[in-house]
Order: C-alpha cells, then sequence, then structure tokens
C-alpha cells in the first residue's frame, strides 16, 4: 500500500511518495482529522454564503460582524472576538475594512484600551439590504441538508466549540517529560 496525498479541492486520493502517511508512528489521515474536516466544511459553506451575498456587495465573514453589533446596538471588540471565536488580529482588520467602508462606528469604551462598535446608518442600511440574499442561503442549506440535520450541525458546532476551548486549557506533559519523570533516580 504506497502514500497517498489528499488535496481539499479534490478528496480522491492521490499516490505520492514524497508525502509522509505517518509522524513518529500516528497515522496521518485527512478523515480523521477533526481541524482538516471541519474546515473544508467551513469553506464550503462560506463559499455558498459568499455566493449568494455577492449582490449585496458583502462577504459572509463582513455580513456576521455587522449582524452580530447590530443585534448588540454596540458590541466591545473583545466580546465579539470570544464569542464569534476570532482572533483579535483578523478581527482588527475585519472591523478595519468595515470601518474604512463606513459601515461601523468605533468609540473608546470604559476599559482602557477597549474599542467599541456600532454600525452606522450607511452600516445598518446594508445589513437591511443583505439579510434577504442571507436567508436566501440559509434557504438553500436547508433544502440541501433538512430540518434534522440543519439542527445536528448547529448542536455539533456548539459542542466543537466547547469541545476545543476545553481542549485547548488542557495541559499535556510532553514525552520528553514523561520519560525524566520515569526514569529512577542517580
Amino acid at each position: 500500500m504506497g502514500n497517498h496525498f489528499i488535496t481539499l479541492a479534490d478528496p480522491k486520493p492521490r499516490a505520492n511518495p514524497s508525502c509522509p502517511t505517518s509522524i513518529a508512528g500516528k497515522n496521518l489521515s485527512q478523515d480523521s482529522c477533526a481541524c482538516t474536516a471541519v474546515r473544508r466544511a467551513s469553506r464550503a459553506i462560506t463559499q455558498l454564503y459568499d455566493l449568494v451575498l455577492s449582490p449585496s456587495g458583502l462577504r459572509a465573514t463582513q455580513f456576521i460582524i455587522l449582524l452580530a453589533i447590530g443585534q448588540e446596538g454596540e458590541i466591545a471588540q473583545c466580546r465579539l472576538a470570544e464569542d464569534y471565536a476570532v482572533s483579535i488580529e483578523t478581527l482588527s482588520r475585519r472591523l478595519g475594512s468595515l470601518r474604512r467602508k463606513g459601515l461601523v462606528h468605533l468609540r473608546d469604551g470604559s476599559l482602557h484600551h477597549q474599542h467599541v462598535y456600532s454600525l452606522t446608518e450607511r452600516g445598518r442600511a446594508e445589513l437591511d439590504r443583505a439579510i434577504p440574499h442571507w436567508n436566501r442561503a440559509q434557504e438553500r442549506l436547508k433544502a440541501t441538508l433538512g430540518d434534522a440535520d440543519l439542527k445536528l450541525l448547529f448542536s455539533l458546532c456548539d459542542r466543537l466549540v466547547a469541545g476545543a476551548r476545553e481542549a485547548q486549557q488542557l495541559r499535556m506533559p510532553n514525552r520528553t517529560s514523561i520519560a525524566r519523570s520515569k526514569a529512577p533516580p542517580l
């Protein structure tokens, strides 16, 4: 059995002898990697929403931010990053783009270095114009998955976020420290 290389664009295995199938005895399999599976699904869904939202001029990532801010009235950048599992750096770039387009307003918060965002009138109008497109994307996905699978998707996504956050808190010793702790004293 030869080594296989799988690209995300084409999920069929291809022989590639230069691509490792294991590292340190651990099998590397694209179909058993949670990160690969979730990122692949995320990109596919984002492409669908970007396509359906394109007449509005917004991308899915921009729509999500505008919707989150619009629903809250105003929101601190750190809370938005936490709620949507986005790094502060990535969110800063996205919010900066929305500010340059005149869709969001930035003010200093009550805490030191806190940035608080709200929608401008233009931002509210752009969001309102994009909502029917967003709803069409939602309906397309619902039509292909069905109600039960869509509800399961939402539930699994919530569990994935919680599980990943919990796993980030785990402190697992590396092999070197385990080997040292089991070694007899000199």
